[in-house]
């Protein structure tokens, strides 16, 4: 990875020829999963024989060791404030003349399009939709700038892009109703694995993150992702104070956000402080999840639940809501994991029992994960996106 140096100055003349193939365009090196998947692609496709850059508007972050070494990363600077980011990416632009741009997530989208036409539209520019947008605005934690700013924004500038990228039917559908989007300009492609990294993981971190990690003699579940209302950690707890205390596995909960207090007040008041720890952030997901005896994935909404291909592809078996979008999708509507209805404690703690009794084969699950492995998969994002082209 090549660091680049934060621009300044007025915007540069710009340059004749397309020094970069595809610039891709996030928030951080640290942040969630939508950027940790960028980072899949951008390699991906470095891989594939494109002259690939990643700007990051910070560069703090964990992810930085997973970008490959032909692939460089430039940092935009500033706070992730519009304001402080619209001119320096804009002089960017300017200077690189990529060919391609994608981006990832809401807020970094409309900046992307707003800097490009602000450099003179050097580049294409590609937005991918991480999320399903519904849900996320039926949510009371949905912020008051996305409210106010962001939604008109892209109802107004996402038909300026060159494509749109949701990740599932589903999700595509539900934002051409949500903006107002064509669904014809909506190109369809989801997320994708890097199967050979996580298999360097997992190799490189044989020893457990947890010690009930360690003890097979009593079966673990795990669940990965941020403590807020739209992962539903409520519904996961009380479906474990649901099963019998003698057959009651352990809970490892990894992540940190603002229920942290209510999700402790719950599991003291249900009685389950032998049984269940909330384990604070992990950085390595992956030794957590091929040590662990079952994923539950308690979400009322996700993206594409990218934590769900990375169980698949260590072999931990899964339990899933069906919620918008992704699970059904990735499991195949039940074939390769549990399904449950969204919010239901009862079903859910049924489909534990079920899944911990009977679990699945794990070569089945990793022939799942490699429908959406990096390389495939890249193909086909430089063939639906056309950026094999610099026209």
């Amino acid at each position: 990875m090549t660091l680049l140096p934060t621009s300044s100055g007025l915007l540069e003349p710009a340059n004749t020829d397309h020094a970069v193939d595809c610039l891709f365009v996030i928030s951080s090196l640290g942040r969630g999963g939508a950027e940790r998947a960028t980072i899949t692609l951008a390699n991906a496709i470095s891989r594939a024989g494109l002259n690939v850059q990643i700007a990051a508007i910070s560069t703090d972050g964990h992810y930085s060791r997973d970008i490959d070494a032909d692939v460089a990363v430039y940092e935009v600077g500033g706070s992730q404030r519009a304001r402080s980011v619209l001119l320096p990416l804009a002089r960017h632009l300017r200077s690189l003349r990529p060919a391609h741009v994608i981006s990832t997530m809401n807020y970094v989208n409309v900046i992307v399009i707003v800097s490009n036409l602000l450099a003179g539209g050097p580049a294409k520019v590609h937005v991918t939709v991480q999320n399903h947008l519904s849900s996320e605005l039926q949510c009371s934690s949905y912020s008051l700038r996305d409210r106010k700013v962001v939604l008109p924004a892209m109802r107004l500038l996402y038909r300026l892009a060159t494509s749109v990228v949701a990740l599932t039917d589903e999700m595509a559908n539900d934002l051409s109703q949500v903006i107002g989007l064509p669904r014809e300009k909506i190109v369809v492609l989801p997320n994708l694995v890097d199967l050979a990294r996580i298999d360097r993981e997992v190799a490189k971190n044989d020893k457990p993150v947890h010690p009930w990690l360690t003890d097979k003699a009593r079966p673990t579940v795990v669940s990965l992702g941020r403590l807020v209302p739209q992962k539903d950690y409520a519904t996961l707890l009380a479906a474990m104070a649901l099963l019998p205390r003698s057959e009651r596995p352990r809970l490892l909960i990894f992540g940190e956000g603002p229920e942290r207090s209510m999700l402790e007040m719950q599991i003291s008041d249900l009685d389950l402080s032998e049984e269940v720890i909330l384990a604070g952030i992990t950085t390595d997901p992956f030794s957590v999840l091929s040590h662990a005896t079952l994923l539950v994935l308690s979400s009322q909404w996700e993206g594409f639940a990218m934590v769900l291909l990375e169980a698949l592809a260590v072999g931990c078996p899964v339990v899933a809501t069906d919620c918008p979008t992704g699970p059904a999708e990735i499991l195949e509507n039940g074939r390769f994991g549990s399904l449950v209805p969204v919010g239901h404690p009862d079903a859910m703690a049924n489909a534990i029992r079920k899944a911990l009794l009977r679990p699945p084969r794990a070569a089945c699950a990793r022939r799942r994960a490699e429908d959406f492995a990096a390389t495939a998969g890249a193909a086909r994002y430089i063939e639906a996106l056309g950026l094999g082209s610099k026209q």
